[in-house]
C-alpha cells in the first residue's frame, strides 16, 4: 500500500514494513517470562513460541531493513547496483560467524580469568561497539556485516558456555536498560517535526493500519494447524503487534545518511513514531 497510498517506491514502501514488521521485545518478552513464571497459557507453549517468534522476526526484520536501505542508499531505489544484494547473506554469514567467535573468546576469559561482572559488561559493550565500527568499515565494500547479529550470537554463545556468568550479567543489563530505554525515547520524540506530518497523518495511520491487518491476519494463518484455541491464536496475532523499542532504535537510522533522501528519512522515522504512539 506504501506506492498506492503514500506514493513511495517499492524499495522505500518494503523499508518501512521491515520496520513496521519488528516486534518490540521490551513489551513481549518480560510480560511473556510472566506468564511462563505464573504457569499461564504453558500446556500448549503459547507464551514460548510467543518468545521464539518474536525473537527471530526481530532478526529478519532488522537484517533485512539494513539491506534495503544500503541499497536505497547505494542506487536511489530504483536503479540499484544488482551487486549491493550480496550484501544480504554476507551480513548473515558475517555477523553471526564474528559473534560466535567473540563469544567463544568471551567466555574463555571469563572462565580463565577473574574479573568483576562490572568488567565482563564493559567487555561486552566495548566488542558489540567494535562490530558496529567494522560494519560502518565495511559498507562501502561489496561485502558486510551485521553488528545486530553479531551482538545477538556473542550472547547467545556466552549464555550457551556460562550460564550462571550470562545470568548475572543480565541483571546487570536489566539496570542499565532502564536509563538507556528513558535516553532511547526521548532521543527519538525530540526527532519528530510534528509539522511534517501535516494532512498526511491521516494517511500513515491508515497505512499502519493496513499493515498491522495484514499482520493479524498472517499469524492466524500460520497458526491453522496448530492444537491451539481461537483465542490463543488470538491472543499470539495481538501479541505480535506492540511496536516500541525497535521502531525507536531503526526509525531514525535514515536521518541524515547519505544517499537518503531527507524527506523521505523523516516519513520513515514520523511512521515509526505513529506505530509506538498507536
Amino acid at each position: 500500500v506504501g506506492p498506492l497510498m503514500l506514493g513511495l517506491t517499492m524499495v522505500e514502501s518494503l523499508i518501512i514494513g521491515t520496520v513496521l514488521g519488528a516486534v518490540s521485545p521490551a513489551v513481549v518478552v518480560v510480560r511473556m517470562a510472566n506468564l511462563i513464571d505464573k504457569n499461564i497459557g504453558t500446556k500448549n507453549s503459547v507464551p514460548q513460541m510467543i518468545i521464539a517468534g518474536s525473537s527471530a522476526d526481530d532478526v529478519y526484520c532488522i537484517v533485512i531493513f539494513m539491506a534495503l536501505v544500503n541499497m536505497l542508499a547505494h542506487g536511489s531505489g530504483t536503479n540499484f547496483d544488482p551487486m549491493t544484494l550480496i550484501k544480504i547473506p554476507t551480513s548473515l554469514i558475517f555477523g553471526v560467524g564474528a559473534g560466535i567467535i567473540l563469544g567463544f573468546l568471551c567466555s574463555f576469559l571469563f572462565k580463565k580469568i577473574h574479573i568483576r561482572d562490572t568488567y565482563k559488561i564493559i567487555i561486552l559493550i566495548g566488542l558489540s561497539v567494535l562490530l558496529l565500527y567494522i560494519e560502518g568499515v565495511l559498507d562501502p565494500t561489496p561485502v558486510s556485516l551485521s553488528s545486530f547479529l553479531g551482538v545477538i550470537s556473542m550472547g547467545i554463545v556466552v549464555f550457551a558456555r556460562r550460564p550462571a556468568v550470562a545470568h548475572r550479567l543480565t541483571t546487570k543489563l536489566d539496570k542499565i536498560w532502564v536509563f538507556s530505554e528513558m535516553f532511547l525515547f526521548v532521543f527519538v520524540g525530540t526527532s519528530v517535526n510534528l509539522d511534517s506530518l501535516g494532512n498526511s497523518a491521516w494517511l500513515y495511520i491508515a497505512v499502519l493500519l493496513i499493515a498491522m491487518a495484514f499482520r493479524l491476519g498472517s499469524t492466524f494463518l500460520c497458526l491453522i494447524k496448530t492444537p491451539l484455541t481461537f483465542k490463543e491464536k488470538l491472543f499470539v496475532a495481538i501479541s505480535e503487534i506492540p511496536k516500541a523499542t525497535v521502531q525507536a532504535a531503526i526509525g531514525g537510522t535514515l536521518i541524515g545518511m547519505n544517499g537518503i533522501v531527507p524527506e523521505y528519512a523523516t516519513e520513515v522515522l514520523n511512521i515509526s513514531v505513529l506505530s509506538i504512539l498507536i
